[in-house]
């Protein structure tokens, strides 16, 4: 218990240490990025938003200031209606980037006082050269030079002291912008340095680290590693145990948890394993028995009841085999429902009856049409089911056999509590004296037997309809 105690002891202080020492460098480190990111962010922003708007305008100032004097001169020597227009625009045009300056030069007073006296030699030589020029040039015809006139197209000197204004502006504006990007590359590099030297504070901590914890947990460490490495291998029916610190006791517990438990879900999936083999076999069996047996009874029985139909001296022999094959369907889905409660992907009813049009194309010469309303699948349960597919099968036949029709209707709708099935052609029809047959009584049996009715309507030369409806949320059938 002693050297176990002093274990613990030790790797809490050690650990506490560690912890502080990474919390300072880490704080360190996040005071001075941040710090070293808000200055270089607020530079960022000034040069972008601010100083690079007044470089840009205090150049276009001086063109502007330049052309207000081609226009003008063009005006007094021309008397151009026209330069006279554009001399006032760049009159508004110089006072829009007077005011953006002023508001991107705020904070700057050397850089404000520069604009000042350009704005003020602008001014001057507007209101003092310019506006009296144009007032004569006004008044007088063209060629007629006034003294005003002279004056404005030879005021070199004023020109000179706004253009040197103007250079004074846009030399200081560069001087800020040259500043700016400079405290950029500072705090860009501060932010360097801030990041190198959290990087050597880490690798120096980590080698502290190292050496302190590889004196101290190397042997349990490597202990609890190599019994652990040996459950991880396979190796699940042997308990494990370490000794060690408190901690790598706990981390043991908890493996050897773990391992108690990989042994229990093994035996259990063993055993779901073989109950799955056994369900994956009795579903491909009852799969291949649907998909393969019962679709070739179908077609057999579709095929006697045709025969039986064509030769009537063998109608009550075939009607038995066809109930015999009737029979076989109804229990080979007993065993498929017994192999497969659980299965969802089967073939449904629609499916069936899809089949058995299929399987009438030959008799028949030609498809049938079919149609579904409401969920027949979902509806229709088992026990109605294997009563639908001999329906149809007989009417098909009788069709085949005796209508000379060119076309079939198949409707079965599912729904309101009944399913309706109606079969219709654009044959013969029935004589006005016929006699119910067998294959139509069955289907009237098969119809009460649901407690369902079974209705022929027909007329010569008009075609036949057979119209069978049975209830679907009655009380189950008795056995046949």
């Amino acid at each position: 218990m002693g050297p176990a105690r002093r274990h613990q002891l030790t790797l809490v202080a050690q650990l506490q240490v560690l912890v502080i020492l990474l919390l300072v460098l880490g704080l360190v480190a996040a005071v001075g990025t941040v710090t070293v990111n808000v200055e270089l962010r607020r530079t960022q922003t000034e040069v972008s938003t601010t100083l690079r708007l007044a470089q840009a305008d205090s150049g276009e100032l001086s063109v502007a200031f330049a052309q207000q004097q081609a226009d003008l001169a063009g005006y007094l020597i021309t008397g151009d209606p026209g330069s006279r227009a554009a001399y006032l625009t760049g009159v508004g045009r110089l006072d829009q980037l007077d005011a953006s300056l002023a508001r991107s030069l705020a904070g700057h007073p050397v850089a404000l006082a520069s604009l000042a006296s350009a704005e003020a030699g602008i001014d001057a030589w507007q209101r003092q050269v310019a506006a009296p020029a144009m007032a004569s040039r006004a008044s007088t015809p063209v060629g007629t030079p006034t003294a005003a006139t002279r004056r404005a197209l030879a005021s070199g000197s004023e020109i000179t002291s706004v253009q040197a204004d103007m250079v004074r502006l846009h030399d200081h504006v560069d001087e800020l912008v040259t500043a700016a990007l400079d405290r950029v590359a500072a705090a860009q590099q501060t932010a360097d340095w801030v990041t190198l030297a959290t990087g050597v504070g880490a690798l120096v901590v980590a080698g502290v680290a190292v050496v302190v914890l590889r004196r101290s947990l190397t042997g349990p460490l490597r202990s609890l590693v190599a019994k652990v490495g040996a459950v991880a291998g396979g190796d699940l029916h042997r308990p494990l145990e370490v000794e060690g610190p408190p901690e790598f006791v706990q981390v043991a517990g908890a493996v050897e948890t773990m391992r108690s438990r990989i042994v229990t879900a093994m035996e259990a999936s063993a055993e779901a394993e073989r109950r799955v083999g056994v369900l994956e076999e009795d579903d491909r069996i009852a799969r291949d028995l649907h998909d393969l047996v019962i679709q070739r009874l179908f077609a057999t029985g579709l095929s006697l009841q045709t025969a039986s139909v064509r030769h009537p001296e063998a109608a009550a022999a075939l009607a038995v085999s066809i109930d015999e094959i009737d029979e076989s369907i109804r229990e080979l889905r007993a065993v498929i429902f017994g192999l497969a409660p659980r299965r969802t992907g089967g073939r449904g009813l629609r499916d069936e009856i899809l089949d058995l049009a299929r399987e009438a194309r030959r008799p028949l010469g030609f498809d049938p049409h079919l149609t579904f309303e409401g969920p027949v699948d979902a509806l229709v349960p088992d026990a109605v089911a294997v009563e639908v597919v001999p329906v149809v099968r007989e009417a098909l036949a009788n069709v085949a056999k005796h209508a000379a029709a060119s076309r079939v209707t198949i409707h079965l709708r599912a729904g309101d509590g009944s399913l309706r099935l109606e079969v219709a052609d654009d044959g013969r029809g029935l004589p006005r004296d016929r006699s119910v047959g067998q294959g139509l009584g069955n289907l009237t049996e098969r119809a009460s037997h649901l407690g369902g009715t079974c209705t022929v309507r027909s007329d010569p030369g008009a075609g036949t309809t057979v119209l069978w409806t049975v209830p679907l949320d009655g009380p189950a059938p008795p056995g046949r």
